[in-house]
């Protein structure tokens, strides 16, 4: 799949041309013999080199920093990336550029089709070529350094060996070693000048797309500087030294090269059509928010901001980063955002007038999905868009949850409308919940003010009737707590400390009469919704009806703990639960009330508590989690070392 291989070329001509002479390149003996100029070109491990020093003599490029993968698996992948993270001051820049499924959201507004050939301008960690490659036919790589295709090669090895990706190690100055209109998408993801964006839209077909993401020369982000000294002065000397390093800081272009108006006149000026412009909010790192710019925001549901500056910094003009995709020609190609849209309006009118549907905010989270605020009509509506393998598997649970609920449950949760798959990206539709979340109005009511709300919840969710008594042990001990342990685990290979958490939970746990039902996993003040005395919550995908409910409550009350103690890590809130240190009587009662409901031995209540953590930890894990080691130094070890005796 990452090996070049010259009989792959079948069914359409090759693109693949001479640096030189632009002449076509023929396969002999490990190299590439150019058919003009007899150029030879080798192909080593599958790489053809293209690049040239005046001598002949393929050059060898600038050297990276990347993680070393020494077993080609998930776990060998996992373990580069952590060794690689650990230390590094940009860390959490380099784990989103990693391994982030969510930072490639923007694939959506292109014309994935599965017969088409993309080309990518730059290589980077390879994340971009794996988000991309498997929703078309054959996807070229064009990078200088063969430090990056050595390392994207591995990575396409582990997480996508059936796709077709030619890697190519050669420059992106000059002329483009491609023939004219060959290829139906190119990616640009670094900085380009005329001459590149020149080049790229010669290679495009006539009615390619060509997507360029760059950072806004004039964003408002402002980094430390000699403009915080005044910061103390009388007013209005902060501002005005803040105003003047930002001036400085767009006149010296380093918040990017150019700006939004000015990308989108240069590619206009090369014969580039109807470009579709996309904020990303807050900039291509960490990216949590798209926001398409040629939407009337007044129209659609977005996010709210809290102050006027807020706003200013998401106008499109300012904004951190862009997205942008233009056409070559002919008629305008639908994205398969667009057909996504097209398709579920069609599934929810039925019979009916099909209404379209109107998308607001675009929310992006760190679980790799996108949530989509939209109105079909009067209606309310999110439309769910998982990336990558993780989420998709998880909104496939939710899915399943949500659709039981509405018999078994109904009122607790949205209602599924539509879903589907369009270009091998997954789709569902649901009913958005009025009202707004829990977590706001206890900001303004306090945290104790709602517990009698979140307890009539938590009996919604488990009648009476439909909860089942029975020791903790067997299969559902092996389920709920050995099968966690053990993907716990595949993050530390201390023996001691894996026995004494296994001896933990045990001793306070097995054997234990529990109450089995039907628990939520993340019942927490953000998932739930309050409108007037109503309550519903969202994100099922962690749930199960054969678990134990209590963990949902110990949930709620470590979720409005935290938040609402500066300098509570995660460790040290649990383990004030466990110690029964809540901040006030009123917490503890809600508690010990429910452990009554349920028949259940306050004495195992530090074991419940570190078995919620676990199954915290777990979810995170095939996320950001099982990446960090910071966090898993914050989440996990920091927990593990200091568990009560």
């Amino acid at each position: 799949m990452t090996r070049f291989d010259a009989g792959q070329e079948t069914g359409s001509p090759a693109p693949l041309r001479c640096p030189d002479c632009s002449s076509d390149l023929l396969p002999e003996d490990g190299f590439l013999v150019c058919n003009g100029c007899a150029q030879r070109y080798p192909v080593d491990q599958g790489i053809v080199d293209l690049r040239l020093v005046d001598d002949g003599i393929p050059g060898s490029g600038p050297a990276e920093a990347l993680p070393v993968i020494e077993a080609a698996t998930s776990k060998g992948w996992a373990n580069a990336v952590c060794e690689f993270l650990r230390g590094r001051d940009d860390a959490m820049e380099m784990l989103d550029e990693l391994t982030a499924e969510r930072r490639q959201a923007w694939k959506i507004f292109l014309d994935l089709k599965p017969e088409g050939r993309l080309l990518c301008l730059g290589c980077g960690t390879g994340s971009v070529v794996q988000s991309l490659a498997p929703h078309v036919g054959q996807t070229y790589v064009l990078e200088e350094s063969i430090g990056k295709l050595r390392f994207a090669q591995q990575r396409l090895t582990i997480f996508a060996p059936d796709d077709r990706v030619t890697l190519l190690a050669g420059g992106r100055e000059g002329r483009l070693p491609f023939a004219n209109g060959c290829f139906d998408g190119v990616i640009v993801t670094e900085p380009a000048g005329l001459a590149l964006l020149s080049e790229a839209r010669r290679v495009l077909h006539p009615e390619g797309q060509l997507l360029v993401l760059a950072d806004n020369r004039f964003n408002l982000s402002l980094p430390a500087g000699w403009w915080d000294r005044w910061s103390a002065s009388p007013k209005p000397l902060p501002a005005l030294a803040r105003a003047l390093g930002l001036l400085a800081g767009w006149w010296r272009k380093h918040g990017g090269v150019q700006s939004l108006p000015g990308l989108c006149r240069r590619l206009r000026s090369l014969g580039l059509t109807e470009p579709q412009t996309f904020g990303l909010w807050p900039g291509r790192s960490q990216l949590e928010e798209v926001i398409p710019l040629q939407i009337d925001q007044s129209l659609v549901p977005t996010k709210e901001t809290s102050s006027w500056k807020a706003r200013l910094r998401r106008q499109g003009v300012f904004l951190p980063a862009h997205c942008v995709v233009a056409q070559a020609g002919g008629r305008r190609r639908q994205s398969t955002y667009e057909r996504i849209l097209n398709l579920a309006a069609r599934q929810l009118a039925g019979d009916e007038e099909t209404l379209s549907l109107c998308a607001g905010c675009h929310l992006l989270t760190r679980k790799d999905k996108m949530a989509i605020m939209a109105r079909r009509g009067d209606d309310s509506l999110v439309l769910r868009i998982p990336f990558g393998p993780a989420a998709a598997a998880a909104e496939r649970r939710h899915a399943e949850m949500i659709a039981d609920l509405v018999v078994s449950r109904p009122g607790l949760a949205p209602r599924p409308l539509a879903g589907g798959q369009v270009d091998g990206i997954e789709y569902r539709v649901e009913t958005a919940l009025p009202g707004r979340p829990l977590k706001s109005v206890l900001v303004e009511q306090g945290t104790t003010a709602l517990l009698e709300a979140a307890e009539g919840l938590l009996e919604k969710l488990n009648p009476s009737e439909s909860l089942r008594s029975a020791p903790f042990e067997g299969e559902a001990y092996e389920r709920l707590v050995e099968a966690r342990l053990g993907r716990l685990f595949c993050t530390f290979q201390d023996q001691d400390q894996q026995n004494r958490l296994r001896a933990f939970f045990r001793t306070r746990l097995h054997g234990a009469t529990m109450q089995f039902g039907l628990a939520h996993g993340d019942f927490s003040s953000s998932n739930i919704y309050i409108a007037g005395e109503a309550a519903a919550i969202i994100d099922w995908e962690s749930a199960a009806f054969d678990d134990l409910p209590i963990l949902d409550a110990i949930g709620y009350l470590e979720s409005i703990l935290r938040p609402n103690s500066p300098g509570y890590s995660l460790a040290r809130s649990f383990h004030a639960l466990a110690r029964r240190d809540f901040p006030s009587s009123a917490e503890e009662r809600f508690l010990f009330a429910r452990y009554e409901r349920l028949g259940l031995d306050p004495a195992c209540h530090s074991g419940l508590v570190y078995l919620r953590w676990l199954r915290q930890i777990d979810h995170l894990l095939p996320y950001w989690l099982g990446y960090d080691p910071d966090g898993q130094r914050r989440y996990i070890h920091e927990v593990v070392e200091s568990l009560p005796e």
